[in-house]
């Protein structure tokens, strides 16, 4: 970024071509995973996993891991290069009291470093603020699966929440005051570009579009913005020909990011890999996994989450493997005007 901005040229703040994260779309990630997290078997030891779902890499805390450790009922936070993680959240049992979590999904973190996770078994969104020994129930009594935090606004940051059961999306003030406005999904569940059908994680992005994985239509719809205000149809940005394992399709959508050249990123939970589609796209790359179900590092078990680095390293949760796998970026083929905007 270049200050003030009636200094910028070219050649002193070149355009942004490539987001923040240094992704160019030549960019390939290594197609042998690394062991991050977990990968000792299923356990609640704090060097394990059990069925890890949700996935965030906190910018803010050196790229550092925050993981929901479903089966074990609580958060980790895993620092890179560390042999084990720290509890950061729950771990005292599966259950309903404010300093436990009962099978939590996924999670939005802050940039103070607070927790806002998703438990679908006590349909709330619990806020964990940093260093706290006990939740704040924020939203209750919905079937809540996916979040996400869209971008400040002002003073303002809201929260999205997506309700599994009603098949829609609300958004929040981030104190989770108010009932919740339902800004996708007025329509019930359904097939059509007009409705939703099993929502899970979602993206949000700088202009407020939502990304929304959804598992039982096999694809990911965008939901465009403008003034605060969504479409009511969506565009398919993935998948949407049917479950089955062909590059233009998805089986069972679970999780989906997206860089800030609009590239979609898709946890393709049962084929077992991730898959890239470029803005337009009609079909995919896999960029991870898609070499069978396994434990091997060329292979996924029903990835839940996906995200990255500021370096655009990927990371993977590996549900069913118990581990977190890094896929790291190769940028070689990305030109040098491209290389200098990577922060």
């Amino acid at each position: 970024m270049c200050y003030p901005l009636s200094m910028t040229t070219s050649d002193v703040c070149p355009p942004w071509t490539i987001p923040y994260d240094g992704i160019c779309k030549t960019a390939t990630w290594a197609s042998v995973g690394k062991t991050i997290a977990g990968g000792n078997g299923p356990g609640s030891a704090l060097n394990q996993l059990n069925n890890p779902f949700g996935l965030f890499v906190d910018p803010n805390d050196g790229d550092a891991l925050v993981i929901v450790d479903n089966g074990n009922g609580r958060i980790v936070k895993w620092e890179q290069g560390a042999s084990s993680g720290q509890i950061i959240a729950g771990g005292n049992g599966v259950g309903n009291r404010s300093d436990q979590l009962a099978l939590p999904r996924y999670v939005a973190v802050d940039h103070e470093g607070t927790l806002f996770i998703t438990e679908y078994t006590n349909k709330r969104v619990n806020r964990w603020k940093r260093g706290a020994h006990s939740g704040e129930i924020i939203i209750s009594n919905i079937y809540v699966n996916g979040i996400a935090l869209g971008p400040i606004l002002g003073e303002n940051q809201y929260l999205f929440v997506g309700d599994w059961f009603e098949a829609r999306v609300l958004k929040f003030n981030k104190n989770g005051t108010g009932n919740g406005q339902v800004v996708i999904g007025i329509k019930g569940p359904g097939t059509s570009l007009e409705q939703l059908l099993t929502p899970y994680q979602m993206h949000v992005d700088q202009q407020q579009s939502i990304f929304l994985p959804e598992y039982l239509n096999n694809r990911v719809t965008k939901w465009i913005a403008n003034n605060s205000i969504w479409t009511t149809s969506a565009i398919i940005v993935a998948g949407g020909n049917g479950n089955g394992s062909e590059l233009n399709q998805l089986d069972g959508t679970l999780a989906v990011t997206v860089d800030q050249s609009g590239t979609v990123y898709v946890a393709d939970y049962g084929n077992h890999r991730i898959t890239r589609w470029l803005k337009g796209a009609q079909s995919g790359t896999i960029i991870a996994g898609g070499n069978g179900q396994g434990n091997l590092n060329t292979q996924l078990n029903h990835p839940y989450d996906l995200a990255f680095d500021r370096n655009g390293n990927l990371y993977v949760s590996d549900f069913s493997n118990h581990r977190i796998q890094m896929f790291a970026i190769d940028k070689s083929s990305c030109t040098s005007g491209e290389l200098c905007l990577s922060l």
